[in-house]
């Protein structure tokens, strides 16, 4: 054990000691004499209401864009300061996650009104009106809560591009290319036939067809090979549905398009070049800056080389010309590194497209200074486009295979359109970076290397970068390759269960290829094993699911094996097949024997039953036969056409097998005036490929004047009570309502509108409490409309009546809104940064924002408030460098002329941030004795008449509300304090006597 004398005290633990012990005793003593009480928490004394929640547009569509507007306003007894959060949160229905939410830290005056706008991407509920449930919340309490709605409506097929499509490599002649995109289905589902086309140049080269349709939220991928076989700039168009075939949400997101340019690399020893698309005859004449388009390629600092510039034309047939006639005429602050400025003229001897070829010093190649034919000018007719600013670029030598075998050991080779510094290879498997390999390379130009095994089965992918001297990275050269065996599946086989002897039937087998694409594929129709219908060469694309169809004509009874095989060794073969059996029968004979009706005569609107009696004496069982009830009224007595079908059922007869059918007319009508309510009555055995008969003329039968329908009432629905405002301001809604009534009660209300540019606007009234319906409309174009509204009652004569009506839209003359402003902060320190806020919307648009400052210097500014946030937001922030308080107001203008002025707001300009007047005395202190904090003239004057200035009380730590010499206010103060005194005192000699006891112990 160590002994007392060993023990060393650290330095400086003496000073350390003292300062402990005098902190101490500063600590006691203030919390007597302290001249300064301690700020309480300020109360809880804001609150907050919900005026209005309102949504739009109302219906929406789901997956659309749906604005929240939540008015608040402060109805407590204190204001809420700017940086307090006031969050407002929306949930849908009784979903518990939250749908949007918004906080507001800009502040909100007593009485003062605020409109929220939130955001919500709207989604379908179990009915189509959806309950906004909106919650404020402020300092962690919940203030309000009120609720809105909003109609949603379903999305009907709406078929888009997932993401742009993707073009593989550079495009060069002979050479292919892929392109590929992912289609989407955000509505409902189809089961249409997709067609996805590609067109070049306004000509369609390719077409995919996705078959069976898309449920929601399904994608398929889809990929075209294109080889460019001319040169010049391509248009690549992919279309999805181009004939409209399919009725969608909307149809502007079904297309893609893009350009590609097909043009060769000129020489080697240059790496970058700008392609003109040149129309006309003459010389040509533009301003160039070569440091930008070398800053646009990425090379930054480099010596731009002003004495190699070549002009190029490019014929369409892949032959190039040198221009002759050339001249950069370098601008008076020309600067090869920093500033390589100036005109560019060349003669063109006809329309082409042009290639500027320039390079800086520090890449390797031999470029020869070109002879310049000086003072050339613009002359002729010519025009110029800027077609794009390339660099040089890498190519493959050798196409790639889909797949290949595990451990396959790749040779990369590559060509480099320019002479390059180093090229590497990134391989990439399933993602993850795995390896690089650096290309080795005799003349710099052609680059190659052989990889190590690849051991690991999945997705690979190559991307191959070069770099040249001048530090300039080409576009990543990439290919995709599967390593290990493809998986080829008939994932399923449709074909009837039955059909008939020499009539063709079909069989539709979907095969998928898991792993990677694979080419060269051969599938087959087997009839009992054996081949019948083969395909060959066929190329299945990744995770497709391709869809083949094969026809098939059975010649004889009986029942067969149906198969489609793959014929491929892929890495699963019991797989590659699917079968089915299917019966050939003989073909039947369906006749309709007779025809009966029941209830005869019958009211409109109720239903009558037609029985039929059908008998099959033909030589096969019937399976799934259509038959089809007609009830018509012809003007030709005793005429049946069988065109106005009723009802239908199937049916199922065995060979010499008789069935009564009974069919349906559900809801009567009474027709024609002329045919007094009698209508015709026909059966139909419908005969198809896949359901024939033998003897197709006993498959029809009429009857006459067997069928009676007594009308119903004719009196058709009332209308009253419409309104609607006659003339209303540019951006306000149009409501628009009425009473509609009717016995049978009132199955529909439509409105039809006709606009100032005669276009029609069609839409249904919303059924509101005691027969109220209403429509609300809003146009931003001005002049007169007209209205009619059609009401159609549930009478099973669908009787029809309408109102009509006219309004008018004027021009916008309403000021804008001014939802908020403010400043932040409200204090601030000399020569720091105040911004004032302004929130404002309008509907005509928002054309100024203006503040009006008056600073204590008595100077009168007027500044644009700025939009850099491009929303209802506008702010102006400023320095200040004169203390005192600053006046302002804001005025916003709208785009129609229309202003509006703010109230007066004050911020302050201070040397302390506790002292907002500048005059010496800290707002606390002044809270504490009613002094005005705003107001510097109290400084100087004298509250208790004692003699002495506030400002003085202050420093001398008296109380300036009560005359007191200084030795009373010390004796008061100790008065009220001698608790504390008496505590500080005893801890006092305490912590002296333990410090000499420490002392004596380490002289020990």
């Amino acid at each position: 054990m160590l002994s007392a004398k060993n023990s060393v005290i650290p330095a400086g633990y003496t000073i350390k000691k003292k300062f402990y012990i005098l902190t101490i005793i500063f600590l006691l003593f203030s919390s007597v004499f302290s001249p300064m009480s301690i700020a309480e928490t300020p109360k809880l004394g804001s609150h907050l209401t919900i005026l209005n929640v309102t949504a739009t547009p109302d219906p929406a569509v789901e997956g659309d864009t749906v604005r929240i507007y939540v008015t608040i306003q402060n109805i407590g007894s204190q204001n809420i300061s700017a940086g307090q959060q006031i969050i407002i949160t929306v949930k849908v229905d009784n979903e518990q996650s939250i749908a949007a939410s918004l906080i507001d830290s800009f502040g909100l005056l007593k009485n003062q009104q605020r409109t929220e706008n939130l955001t919500w991407i709207a989604t379908l509920g179990s009915i189509q009106r959806r309950l906004l449930h909106v919650t404020v919340t402020y300092l962690g309490v919940v203030e309000a809560v009120a609720d809105g709605e909003i109609r949603i409506n379903e999305r009907k097929t709406d078929l888009l591009f997932v993401s742009t499509p993707y073009i593989s490599g550079m495009t060069t002649l002979g050479k292919p290319v892929t392109i590929t995109a992912m289609v989407k289905n955000i509505g409902k589902n189809t089961t249409q036939n997709i067609n996805v086309s590609l067109s070049i140049d306004r000509t369609l080269k390719q077409w995919h067809i996705k078959s069976g349709g898309l449920i929601k939220g399904e994608s398929f991928g889809v990929s075209f090979s294109w080889t460019p076989l001319t040169f010049g700039v391509h248009i690549i168009n992919l279309t999805i549905d181009p004939k409209q075939t399919i009725t969608e949400e909307l149809k502007t997101n079904n297309y893609y398009e893009t350009t590609t340019s097909v043009i060769p690399w000129w020489n080697t020893s240059w790496h970058y070049r700008r392609i003109y698309d040149v129309s006309g005859t003459g010389n040509l004449s533009t301003t160039v800056n070569f440091t930008a388009l070398l800053q646009s390629l990425q090379v930054f600092n480099k010596t731009f080389d002003n004495t190699t510039i070549t002009v190029v034309r490019y014929y369409t047939n892949g032959t190039m010309a040198l221009i002759n006639k050339t001249w950069f005429n370098e601008s008076s602050l020309f600067n090869n590194r920093t500033n390589a400025r100036g005109t560019l003229s060349w003669m063109v001897p006809g329309p082409s497209l042009y290639g500027v070829y320039f390079d800086v010093i520090e890449n390797r190649g031999t470029r020869s200074p070109m002879t310049e034919t000086l003072n050339l000018t613009q002359s002729g007719s010519v025009q110029a486009s800027v077609v794009s600013t390339q660099g040089w670029w890498p190519e493959f030598i050798h196409p790639f295979e889909t797949y290949y075998p595990l451990n396959k050991m790749l040779l990369i080779q590559v060509y480099t359109t320019a002479l390059a510094k180093n090229v590497t290879a990134r391989f990439f498997w399933n993602g993850h970076a795995e390896f690089n390999l650096s290309l080795n390379t005799l003349n710099n130009l052609n680059w190659s290397n052989i990889t190590q095994k690849l051991s690991k089965r999945g997705d690979w992918t190559v991307s191959v970068i070069g770099y040249d001297d001048a530090g300039y990275q080409t576009a990543p050269l990439t290919v995709s390759f599967y390593i290990g065996q493809p998986d080829l599946v008939v994932s399923a086989l449709t074909a009837p269960d039955i059909c008939y002897v020499g009539y063709n039937i079909t069989i539709i087998a979907h095969i998928r290829a898991f792993n990677t694409t694979v080419e060269h594929v051969n599938v087959s129709l087997l009839i009992n094993n054996l081949p019948v219908f083969p395909l060959k060469n066929l190329t299945i694309q990744k995770d497709e699911n391709r869809t083949l169809q094969f026809s098939w004509r059975p010649l004889s009874k009986g029942k067969y094996n149906v198969s489609v095989r793959i014929y491929y060794p892929d890495s699963n073969p019991g797989n590659n097949k699917r079968w089915k059996w299917v019966t050939v029968e003989g073909v039947p004979d369906l006749g309709v024997v007779n025809i009966s009706v029941a209830p005869t005569p019958v009211n409109e609107g109720n239903p009558v039953t037609i029985t039929t009696r059908i008998i099959n004496t033909g030589d096969g069982n019937a399976t799934d036969y259509e038959v089809i009830l007609f009830c018509e009224q012809n003007e030709n007595n005793h005429t049946m056409y069988f065109w106005d079908d009723k009802n239908y059922t199937t049916v199922s007869l065995k060979k010499n097998e008789a069935k009564n059918i009974n069919l349906t007319w559900a809801k009567t009508e009474y027709g024609k005036d002329s045919f007094h309510g009698e209508w015709a009555i026909g059966m139909q055995i419908l005969n198809t490929t896949t359901t024939p008969d033998k003897h197709g003329e006993n498959n029809t039968m009429a009857l006459f004047h067997v069928l009676r329908v007594i009308p119903s009432e004719r009196r058709p629905p009332v209308i009253t009570n419409v309104n609607y405002p006659h003339s209303i301001e540019q951006g306000q809604a149009v409501l628009i309502t009425a009473q509609v009534t009717d016995d049978s009660g009132i199955d529909s209300v439509k409105i039809s509108i006709r606009t100032p540019n005669k276009t029609l606007v069609k839409g249904n009234m919303t059924a509101e409490t005691n027969n109220q319906y209403k429509y609300q409309y809003m146009s931003t174009l001005l002049g007169s409309y007209s209205f009619w509204i059609n009401a159609t009652d549930q009478s099973p004569n669908h009787n029809k009546t309408t109102a009509t009506g006219t309004f008018e839209i004027t021009d916008d003359r309403t000021p804008p809104t001014i939802s908020f402003y403010g400043e932040y902060p409200s204090v601030q320190l000399k020569n720091n940064e105040v911004e004032i806020r302004c929130i404002t919307t309008d509907f005509s648009g928002i054309q100024s924002v203006k503040v009006t400052l008056h600073s204590p210097d008595n100077l009168l500014e007027t500044h644009t408030m700025n939009n850099a946030s491009h929303d209802s937001k506008y702010v102006y922030t400023q320095d200040y460098g004169i203390i005192g308080k600053y006046v302002y107001s804001i005025t916003v203008e709208d785009n129609k002329g229309n202003k509006k002025t703010t109230d007066d707001k004050t911020f302050w300009i201070t040397n302390d941030l506790d002292d907002t007047d500048n005059d010496g005395m800290p707002d606390t202190w002044e809270d504490r004795y009613g002094f005005n904090p705003y107001d510097p003239i109290d400084a100087s004057q004298d509250a208790d008449n004692d003699g002495i200035t506030n400002l003085q009380e202050y420093k001398d730590g008296t109380n300036p509300a009560k005359k007191l010499s200084s030795p009373s206010e010390f004796f008061a103060r100790l008065k009220e304090n001698w608790v504390y005194l008496v505590a500080s005192i005893i801890v006092f000699v305490m912590i002296v006597i333990l410090a000499r006891y420490g002392i004596r112990r380490r002289k020990q």
